[in-house]
C-alpha cells in the first residue's frame, strides 16, 4: 500500500521522460518479482495480460502527471485521475482476459468493477493520505 507514492512524487517533480522511464522500470520490476504465469490460451492473450494488468496502468500515471492546470490540489487530483484510469484498465482486462474464469454466473462487467475497486480504492485513499502528509513535509 502506498507503493506508488515515490512514482507520483518523480512524476510531479520531474516530469513525463523521467517518469515514464522510472514508471516502465518499476513495472518489470513488479513484474518480475510478483507475476504469477497467468493461464493464457495463447501467446497474444499472455502478452495482453503483461501489457493490460503491468505496463499501460504504469504509463497512465505518467500521462496524468504530464497534464498541466493549475491548482493546489493538483497532486491529489492525479493520484485519484491515475487511479480511476487504473480501475478502468484492470476493469477492462478482468472482462476481456479474465472473464471467462470467474467463479459464479454475475454480471462480468459488475464482477470486474466491484473486484478491481477492492483493492485499488484503499490503495488510492492510502497514497492521498500519505501524500498530504509527504508533500506538506517536502513542500511540495
Amino acid at each position: 500500500m502506498g507503493h506508488t507514492l515515490p512514482l507520483v512524487i518523480l512524476a510531479y517533480r520531474r516530469g513525463f521522460k523521467t517518469s515514464i522511464f522510472a514508471n516502465l522500470s518499476y513495472c518489470l520490476i513488479h513484474l518480475i518479482i510478483s507475476f504469477k504465469i497467468p493461464p493464457a490460451k495463447s501467446l497474444s492473450s499472455f502478452l495482453a495480460i503483461i501489457l493490460m494488468d503491468y505496463i499501460l496502468p504504469y504509463c497512465l500515471m505518467s500521462i496524468v502527471f504530464s497534464i498541466k492546470f493549475a491548482s493546489k490540489y493538483r497532486i491529489f487530483i492525479g493520484i485519484i485521475f491515475s487511479f480511476i484510469l487504473k480501475i478502468i484498465m484492470a476493469s477492462i482486462s478482468g472482462v476481456v482476459l479474465w472473464g471467462e474464469y470467474i467463479p459464479f454466473k454475475c454480471n462480468i462487467w459488475t464482477y470486474s468493477f466491484i473486484y478491481n475497486c477492492m483493492y485499488l480504492v484503499p490503495e488510492c485513499t492510502i497514497n492521498v493520505l500519505m501524500g498530504k502528509k509527504l508533500f506538506k513535509f517536502l513542500n511540495l
